[in-house]
């Protein structure tokens, strides 16, 4: 697909599915892109995958950051009053990339869901929303490469100033707010 079949299809009135793939446990940027995502009538979301925060210094742990991810993004759907049923939920990879022997690509829930999202809407282009790192869908595409031919991968930020907050997350774990002065 070219850029400017994506751009077409961005700015076409049809419905995006999109895979919310975000580090809920970091910054909580990624509750707001969710929320936003969730509640547009541009877009359907699939399925939300939970990505551990490769930055230090939670990366000393990154099985424990993804799974306080995950926790954060049920907090949210709780919060919201959403059933957690309703959006598929998906634990990203444990180690990064980089840690794995030979760069051999992680096996796991977030990246086999990506993969089958992607044969599923095979006649589809199907975004990948990403607020985190993009470990899941790399992952996903070292398993299968053929995802390239429907699957776009967009890195979403949602900013606002917050440098006055002690704590950025919803379950109460603490960010540094210098970690955001960058």
């Amino acid at each position: 697909m070219t850029i400017e079949q994506i751009l077409q299809d961005i700015r076409s009135d049809r419905v995006k599915k999109v895979i919310y793939d975000g580090d809920f446990s970091a910054e909580i940027d990624d509750q707001y892109a969710l929320a936003y995502a969730m509640g547009s009538d541009k877009m359907e979301v699939l399925s939300i995958n939970a990505v551990a925060h490769f930055e230090e210094p939670m990366a000393a742990n990154t099985r424990q950051t993804m799974l306080r991810s995950y926790c954060e993004l049920e907090i949210l759907l709780d919060s919201l009053g959403i059933d957690a049923r309703q959006y598929p939920a998906y634990h990203g990879p444990s180690i990064q990339l980089t840690n794995s022997p030979d760069y051999a690509p992680v096996d796991c829930p977030s990246a086999r869901n990506i993969i089958e999202i992607s044969k599923k809407y095979k006649d589809e282009l199907i975004y990948v929303l990403t607020t985190g790192p993009c470990s899941s869908v790399v992952n996903a595409y070292l398993l299968d490469p053929s995802i390239k031919d429907n699957i776009c991968v967009i890195g979403w930020q949602v900013t606002f100033p917050l440098q006055r907050v002690p704590s950025l997350s919803m379950s109460g774990i603490y960010i540094p707010t210098s970690a955001l002065q960058r």
